[in-house]
């Protein structure tokens, strides 16, 4: 994963990688996401729903 201090460039998302890249973000967002929302009071609906984005997408509503 880049140095998230490094400018992000959406047009270096391509077919080869974009599902690498997906997998990067559904991590980030699963790791670090609930507990910030958390601490900004966000509602336990939307914690649990952020939280699954870091499942296969499979597993994620069932």
């Amino acid at each position: 994963m880049p140095d998230a201090g490094a400018a992000f460039a959406p047009d270096s998302i391509t077919g080869d990688n974009e599902t690498a890249v997906a997998g990067e973000i559904n991590a980030w967002l699963a790791a670090h996401a609930p507990a910030r929302i958390i601490a900004r009071g966000a509602p336990p609906d939307l914690v649990e729903r952020v939280r699954r984005l870091g499942l296969p997408f499979e597993s994620r509503w069932g």
